[in-house]
Parts: C-alpha cells; structure tokens; sequence
C-alpha cells in the first residue's frame, strides 16, 4: 500500500489492527540561520535526518515530519520563517508571529509536501519552577502539495520548555 498509493488518514483508518510494533533510532543534523532586523527576525531550519528502524517494514510512519521512512532512510526538512516581534523582548521572553514556508521530502518512500502559513511563537516567562523558557507554539496553514493531503487545511499546537542540567538555565 506505499508503493505510489495513497497513505492519508483514509488508508491508515482502513488498516487499523495491521499495526506493527517497532521501535528505532533517529539521528538529525539541523543547521539554523538565524538574522534579526529591527523587530523582523528572519530563520531557516533545515533538518537532514537518518532513520534506524528495527521490525517488519518496510515503511514505517514517522509522526514529527507526517511521512514514511524506512530502516536506514534519510528525511529532508527546510523552514523558512519570517516573523515580527509582537511584543518586545525581555530576558528570555519572547512573543513572534508571522508566515512559513516548508517543505519536507522522505527519499524511500519519494514522498514531498510542501505548506505555507502563519505560525506564532510565545514564551511567557523565563522560567516555571525547573522548567526554563516555557513555550507555547503554533502554526495554521495549507497543504500545498502532498500527495495524501494536497489541498487540506492543517493545524498545529505545540507546547515545550528547557530543562538546564546541573541546575542553571
């Protein structure tokens, strides 16, 4: 079923039961250009990860990037956002918002999508008891292409935060 078929929520709904249990190893390289103009701050992440999968195969579904992999795969991730400081930064804090552009490919399975949208970025405080610069992250946008969800609208909430080992943040 992923040789050039669809795998959409369809497909994986229809297949409930046929699961397998797995379990892997990812090891990623994401290089950051970051540059700050005014209030405009510019950012390009690009993820270059290798999958190590150990089951029955041979693609297994990779949640983070919403695509199949297989045992040694290599996933492609680049970001490009564009984000103005809502609020003024101070300490750690900070409050961004502003359009994306990303596209993700995964080389077995020649799956690409590419979004566009608005995201925000908000870190209230410095930190919350032991947790250092919780973040709250969220993103509205569009499936530009995707051969599963071309043309659908998508959502994303995120929620995080730094833990300092050896007790400073």
């Amino acid at each position: 079923w992923c040789w050039g078929f669809g795998w959409g929520d369809d497909v994986i709904d229809a297949r409930e039961g046929d699961e397998e249990k797995s379990y892997g190893h990812r090891f990623m390289f994401r290089p950051t250009l970051r540059g700050k103009f005014g209030r405009l701050l510019l950012v390009n992440e690009t993820d270059i990860s290798y999958f190590m999968i150990e089951g029955e195969g041979p693609y297994f579904r990779d949640t983070q990037y919403d695509t199949l992999v297989k045992d040694n795969d290599v996933v492609f991730d680049n970001k490009t956002m564009f984000l103005f400081e809502i609020r003024e930064s101070k300490g750690a804090t900070s409050f961004y918002a502003g359009p994306f552009y990303s596209v993700t490919h995964a080389a077995s399975a020649s799956l690409t999508r590419q979004r566009v949208g608005i995201l925000a970025s908000l870190v209230p405080v410095d930190g919350l008891w032991f947790l250092g610069r919780p973040k709250i992250y969220s993103a509205l946008g569009y499936n530009v292409e995707d051969r599963n969800r071309e043309g659908e609208v998508f959502f994303l909430f995120h929620v995080g935060f730094d833990i300092a080992l050896g007790g400073q943040r």
